[in-house]
């Protein structure tokens, strides 16, 4: 049976959210420091994906393994996404000779996520992809993958040559800050009309982020952690802390001061 045979789509067992313990860092929402141009950020996050699918070739089957190919999906799925919400439109408007390179990794993004969906419901027990074996399925994927990253580094490159430095860097943070909001899974039958894409990457987003934690799928994290915030005095108090009498800066509460002046006061009294 292949797996590229077209579906309709069919819920994969509902996989779950991000465990912190197993998170990884999250991009900033700016571009990064260290790259110089669209192609550089593209062929970085190639880089990263070709380990990441890597990595599940040697990770055998069990758990860990369902970690891997889960982390391996999630990323992938959120470059897609974000390829098909930030790039594409903007090569179609500052590079439209490119039009034909365009429509060849629309085409691909579509098939790879239809790949991805049969993975992901091969390892979280779908009838549908049951029969398939894991390994060719891996495969398929790793296949994809490559042709699509050839077809989005040329493309990227294209964009780079059309950009002023400007529209370089804004592009760049764009592209990196809609990553902190990518989808999780594959969404092959999602649409990405002009004026729709960024709303349905965020519905994406959450309808994934739910399905999550629901499942309790171990995801890379995207975001950064934000710092914990300091108790005010009544969460102080509702927590019972012994010092909740106190404000944050140090200073004696104003009622611990009234209470204090009231003792002085019934005592000069006795």
């Amino acid at each position: 049976m292949r797996s590229s045979i077209l579906r309709p789509p069919f819920p994969a067992a509902i996989p779950a959210p991000t465990s912190s313990a197993a998170a990884s860092p999250a991009p900033a929402a700016e571009a990064p420091p260290d790259v110089s141009g669209i192609a550089d950020l593209v062929e970085d996050a190639h880089r990263t994906l070709q380990e990441l699918t890597a990595r599940t070739s040697s990770s055998g089957i069990g758990p860990d393994a369902v970690d891997a190919y889960d982390g391996m999906v999630a990323a992938i799925s959120g470059h897609l996404a974000v390829g098909a919400t930030v790039l594409l439109p903007a090569a179609r408007r500052r590079a439209p000779e490119q039009r034909a390179v365009a429509a060849r990794l629309a085409h691909r993004r579509r098939h790879l996520e239809r790949e991805l969906q049969m993975l992901q419901g091969r390892l979280h027990g779908d009838r549908f992809a049951l029969p398939l074996s894991l390994t060719e399925l891996r495969e398929h994927v790793s296949r994809e993958l490559r042709a699509y990253a050839v077809a989005e580094a040329e493309l990227a490159r294209a964009l780079d040559a059309a950009c002023t430095p400007a529209q370089r860097q804004r592009l760049m943070a764009s592209w990196t800050g809609a990553l902190q909001h990518a989808p999780t899974r594959p969404h092959p039958y999602a649409t990405h009309a002009p004026g729709l894409r960024r709303l349905v990457l965020r519905g994406d987003f959450l309808w994934d982020a739910a399905l999550d934690l629901v499942d309790n799928r171990v995801v890379p994290r995207r975001r950064p952690q934000r710092e914990p915030r300091q108790l005010t005095t009544w969460g102080r108090y509702l927590l019972g802390a012994s010092d909740f009498t106190e404000r944050e800066d140090g200073t004696p509460d104003a009622r611990r001061r009234g209470d204090d002046r009231s003792d002085d006061r019934a005592q000069r009294v006795g």
